[in-house]
């Protein structure tokens, strides 16, 4: 009785949760603990409440509705089921007409994500690989950290298994938190490197710290063995070649047209090659199996001005400072336990999320 009544209690005043978060911002921006100049974003994988054996897939949710609409299913049928499914069909918690539209519902939302399979006791989970890059059911937990004072300035829950397109809905709610203190750099790792994320922050003036792939391995010093991997190619945005290891430049050819993202945005695609350099090269077999190396680049104008900040020495310094963003993650895990949260639901998960980050920020203004 104590849990349930917790759990209603959280429930109940989610709501205030982010508005206190909010307080706790603002109050550490009053006394001067920081200016929330510049803000590193980061996501995590949070295990939803939910065995990975109590799911319908597609196939289940087809079957279940054919004996709720159409015609009743033969005991053989039945038993044929998949456990859930048997287990879902036999439940006396639902009337027929109100597992009809539950059930239709999940196959909106199967049909809508794409996945093949969804949580019985959670539909807002999703199939998503954790560290061990093994499936599981969870939320992509996505957080704005305060690079001078390790503040959380904002905690965002997402059902995409990827982190690609996260940074408006995130940035929205720590900006929010925030009263719309704007910080001047926001910086993120290369998989946040997509047009929609860059396009919000321009529309924001906030600049965009985020490297290329290669650029990510030189900030790690992990770069490709071979010496004539693509991460030995110099890019000359001036006279826009490629400059090989044996300084011979490719030539641009194109633009060709992309497919539009899921957005609507279109990258253009460019061809750098060098035939004649290539065909008298001594280093040819080590460099490419074909006649020729052929170099392919996607630009846009906003990845390509994110390509040059990272370029500035002062960006490289900056960006490294953004490592403090990772280490909530591992405090949610080990102090707050939240891959063991008894709680359903994208919102009400939301609401714990907000008042463990108060509660860390809490802590944090305590030790400064």
């Amino acid at each position: 009785m104590q849990i349930r009544t917790l759990r209603d209690y959280r429930r109940t005043y989610k709501e205030l949760y982010e508005k206190l978060l909010s307080l706790i911002l603002i109050f550490a921006y009053c006394i001067g603990i920081t200016d929330f100049n510049y803000i590193a974003l980061d996501g995590t994988i949070l295990k939803a409440f939910n065995s990975p054996f109590n799911i319908l897939k597609m196939k289940d949710i087809k079957i279940l509705l054919k004996h709720f609409t159409e015609e009743k299913l033969s005991d053989e049928e039945i038993s044929d089921l998949r456990d859930s499914a048997q287990k879902f069909l036999h439940s006396n918690k639902l009337l027929d007409h109100e597992k009809i539209d539950v059930l239709n519902t999940l196959k909106e939302i199967l049909e809508e994500s794409e996945q093949s399979s969804i949580a019985i006791n959670d539909e807002t989970a999703r199939w998503m690989y954790n560290k061990q890059h093994k499936p599981q059911l969870s939320f992509n937990l996505q957080h704005g950290v305060d690079t001078k004072s390790n503040l959380i300035c904002g905690i965002n829950l997402s059902q995409s298994p990827t982190d690609h397109y996260e940074i408006p809905a995130l940035m929205e709610k720590v900006l929010n938190n925030l009263n719309r203190i704007k910080p001047a750099v926001v910086s993120a790792d290369t998989i946040y490197r997509t047009i929609i994320n860059a396009t919000y922050l321009n529309e924001n003036s906030i600049e965009f710290l985020t490297p290329t792939r290669k650029q990510g391995k030189e900030s790690i010093n992990h770069l490709n063995d071979n010496p004539f991997s693509i991460d030995y190619f110099e890019y000359d945005p001036i006279k826009e070649v490629y400059i090989c290891p044996n300084k011979k430049e490719l030539k641009k050819y194109g633009p060709y047209d992309c497919k539009p993202d899921k957005f609507g945005f279109q990258r253009k695609q460019y061809s750098f090659s060098n035939y004649l350099a290539c065909k008298e090269c001594s280093d040819k077999e080590k460099c490419c199996k074909g006649k020729n190396r052929t170099i392919t680049r996607y630009g846009h104008e906003l990845l390509d001005q994110a390509e040059m900040l990272m370029e500035i020495e002062e960006n490289k310094i900056k960006y490294k400072i953004r490592n403090i963003v990772e280490g909530p993650n591992g405090t949610y895990k080990i102090y707050f336990h939240i891959n063991e949260l008894h709680i359903v639901g994208i919102e009400y998960i939301q609401g714990e999320m907000n008042l463990i980050g108060t509660a860390y920020n809490l802590k944090r203004i305590f030790n400064i």
